[in-house]
């Protein structure tokens, strides 16, 4: 049952890498790498606020009613940051300077993850209602109830 849970968030993370790095192929190798870096560092804190619920969307949870969660976001985010602006660090983390047109891709693929599992979420919602589930397609009608 976890496996269901994690696979959509997974491929949206994955996926968001692959289109980082497809798109940041057009640039200097350094700068490629520090972009898929930097994607799958965001990626998963920004899937953080997904995992607030494994069935209410973040909308019904509430953006801001968990502020540890914000706190442990913002200090992750930093030491990101840090590890491309701060000269000295680039070499340790193998990072480089990026121009500014690639974070406009850091921050919408890293969005690909909320965006994915929140979808899964409402579909979810939407079907389970009428017994099924994601991702199964039911071959029989339901039993009918006993009289």
């Amino acid at each position: 049952r976890l496996m269901k849970r994690v696979r959509p968030a997974a491929r949206a993370v994955r996926s968001a890498a692959a289109v980082a790095g497809a798109w940041a192929h057009r640039h200097d190798a350094n700068e490629a790498r520090t972009i898929v870096f930097s994607v799958l560092s965001f990626a998963p804190l920004v899937h953080t606020f997904n995992c607030r619920s494994n069935v209410l969307s973040i909308f019904r949870v509430g953006w801001f009613t968990n502020l540890w969660v914000w706190g442990a976001i913002l200090i992750s985010g930093g030491m990101q940051l840090l590890t491309v602006f701060v000269a000295p660090l680039r070499p340790i983390f193998h990072t480089s300077r990026m121009d500014a047109h690639a974070w406009p891709m850091i921050v919408a693929t890293s969005l690909s993850p909320l965006i994915a599992v929140e979808l899964y979420k409402a579909a979810r919602a939407v079907i389970k209602p009428f017994g099924g589930s994601v991702g199964t397609v039911r071959s029989e009608a339901p039993p009918s109830p006993q009289t």
